[in-house]
């Protein structure tokens, strides 16, 4: 853009963008101290133009000159605005970021700049806000886009003023308010959707389980008039691309319409889903969320128990919750149930402590607790919520916190935690990270679950991880006063498998030899066995067959059993020790094989559903959870 210079030496011109009129630029006089009005046209200068050849010196220089492309909001979603569309706000500590044609740098003496080139002005009150700039989120020093953290902003519209190095030019966004707009889902034939809706909110992802040969209504509430039409275009788009059409929609009022799925006459539907990001209010405001609902009919769960001696397989107790996993304690009284989930990352679970006949004695949310181990005795579990590590007590039904985080610093949290099968000794990790995401943790060591001046074991590892909840990586062992782990990539910048055993008295970390280990690469994995053992398979480079191998780590003692050509490196896998030197194994979309490795057999085990991809094993049974057979 270039002003026109037959205009007064004191311009102000006011781009509409689109006729949306969200950017507005202004040339001050600041000799003259006086503002008057002026008008801008379209760029005709030449290559010699020496205000259209001036370098941009910064990032808002760039803001200024150049025409901004697109506007992003992070408000928990993410919101993007192209230069056409009018961005809206809705919670006082939203983060705006710009991005323009020039990419500049974002340097500290340029961030120290910022307070003096930006102004955050409220339309009505005139309240200055204050912001800070987040330089890890704006990126790297070569592409930058500015990113501005309002803090405590006011419920009405924003006017964000660059000013120019000089202090002559000034270009002005407005950012609109809105009360947030959102939805809630409600059902008297599914009452439990509010929970489910819950953890959609909290980006969750999971199915919706719904007994077949149903009708089902949902009533959707939103925060505003929507528009229909645009409400339609969205349920139009779903039913074009899905072969299942038992889906209609009535209107309430511009707020709320029954949303109906009926699977009275299709029980085998594939997962129906369903979003409404995208939906317009009357105003015009877009909701922006990465819900999406997926309603799929499924047969009730029942848990069943396979006797290992007899092969004799019973169902326990049959439930309408989806479960998909079970940790039997090791008394035989309890299970922890486990919903799967995800949030685009990883997986996330949702657990309820029953008992094996399918009551349930507490319940917690999609993440709310993870690490979850059972007491020796199995009448407690022992689990970390949030930066505690937890107690729930079965008999009594009691809950108390056994250790307490050293602080509460941002960049620090539990990483591990690992007890003793045959006691109360509990090993906690505790990491903090540095600015490239490498965390470095010390070990504390509680000698039975009240004892409050657990050991200190400082710097017992180090990994790197930059998203997700930064669990410490490995296998790990505890058996009474040690330690073992092993690990793949614990040494930075040269990832390779080693082991560490540490004597949880004095501290002493000593790495181990991996005797039988070919190569330093990551094919290889690692399974607990019983009495502290572990057994390897790792891929041979030179057949690329499978190589099994038992090791007692704290003898040192490795010994090769057998090979085989299973494709076990192509998909992750389930492996469960089911006698000596018998294992139950398990590939995704295969049926179940029995590996005897003292014989060199291979068999197929046909009592567990090929679908069920997890079991547990105790004593001499097996445990799961499958479809209830008719």
């Amino acid at each position: 853009m270039v002003v026109n210079k037959k205009a007064a030496a004191v311009i102000i011109a006011i781009i509409m963008v689109s006729g949306l009129g969200w950017i507005g630029f202004r040339l001050v006089n600041e000799s003259k101290g006086s503002v008057s009005q002026g008008t801008t046209q379209q760029s005709t200068a030449e290559p010699n133009d020496s205000f259209s050849m001036k370098p941009i010196p910064s990032v808002v220089d760039g803001i200024i000159e150049e025409d901004i492309q697109s506007i992003r909001i992070f408000e928990g979603s993410m919101y993007d605005y192209t230069a056409k569309e009018t961005p809206f706000f809705s919670k006082p500590d939203v983060g705006i970021m710009f991005f323009s044609k020039t990419m500049m740098p974002l340097t500290p003496e340029v961030i120290s700049e910022l307070p003096n080139r930006i102004k955050i002005i409220s339309k009505n009150i005139k309240k200055e806000v204050r912001f800070s700039v987040d330089p890890i989120k704006s990126g790297d020093s070569n592409v930058v886009p500015l990113l501005l953290q309002l803090i405590d902003a006011p419920k009405e519209d924003l006017l964000i003023h660059f000013v120019s190095m000089d202090g002559q030019k000034e270009k002005i966004v407005t950012l609109f308010y809105t009360e947030p707009f959102n939805y809630t889902v409600t059902s008297e034939d599914d009452p439990e959707i509010a929970k489910y809706d819950a953890y959609l909110e909290q980006g969750m992802n999971t199915v919706r389980h719904l007994q077949p040969g149903k009708l089902y209504k949902y009533r959707f509430q939103f925060t505003h008039d929507v528009n229909r039409e645009s409400v339609q275009h969205k349920l139009t788009e779903y039913l074009k691309n899905n072969a299942f059409q038992g889906v209609s929609l009535d209107w309430e009022n511009d707020r709320s319409f029954i949303l109906s799925i009926d699977f009275r006459h299709e029980a085998n539907a594939a997962p129906v889903g369903l979003s409404f990001n995208g939906v317009r209010n009357t105003a015009g405001y877009t909701l922006s969320t990465g819900k999406q609902h997926r309603f799929q009919p499924a047969p009730a769960q029942a848990l069943y128990r396979i006797n290992l001696a007899t092969s004799k397989k019973d169902s326990l107790f049959a439930s309408s919750i989806h479960y998909n996993e079970i940790d039997v304690s090791p008394n035989g009284k309890y299970g922890l149930a486990a919903e799967v989930g995800d949030n685009e990352m990883h997986s996330i679970y949702a657990y309820s402590v029953i008992d094996l006949n399918g009551k349930i004695l507490k319940s917690f949310g999609m993440d709310e607790i993870r690490l979850a181990k059972w007491s020796p005795n199995g009448n407690a579990l022992i689990y970390l919520q949030k930066n505690n590590v937890m107690l729930y007590d079965l008999p009594s039904g009691n809950t108390k916190v056994i250790w307490v985080a050293p602080n509460q610093e941002k960049n620090a949290r539990i990483v591990s935690l690992d007890n003793d099968p045959t006691s109360e000794t509990t090993v906690i990790g505790w990491g903090k990270h540095d600015d490239n995401g490498r965390f470095t943790y010390d070990l504390y060591v509680l000698s039975d679950y009240s004892d409050s001046q657990p050991r200190k074991i400082q710097s017992a590892g180090s990994f790197s991880c930059y998203e997700g909840p930064c669990i410490a990586p490995g296998y790990r062992i505890v058996k009474k006063d040690e330690m073992y782990y092993e690990v793949y990539g614990d040494q930075e910048n040269t990832p390779k498998w080693s082991a560490y055993k540490i004597d949880l008295a004095s501290g002493e970390k000593k790495e181990e030899d991996l005797i039988h280990l070919i190569s330093d690469d990551d094919n290889k994995r690692i399974f607990e066995l019983s009495n502290g053992k572990s057994l390897w398979i790792q891929k041979l480079p030179v057949n690329g067959k499978e190589q099994w191998i038992r090791s007692d780590p704290f003898t040192g003692k490795q010994t090769p059993l057998m090979e085989t050509s299973l494709g076990l490196f192509k998909e992750w896998m389930s492996l469960y020790e089911i006698g000596e030197d018998k294992y139950l194994i398990h590939l995704p979309g295969q049926n179940w094989k029995i590996i005897d490795t003292r014989n060199n057999k291979v068999s197929e085990y046909v009592l567990i559903p090929k679908e069920v991809n997890q079991v547990h094993k105790l004593g001499t049974q097996l445990y799961f959870f499958s479809n209830e057979e008719s």
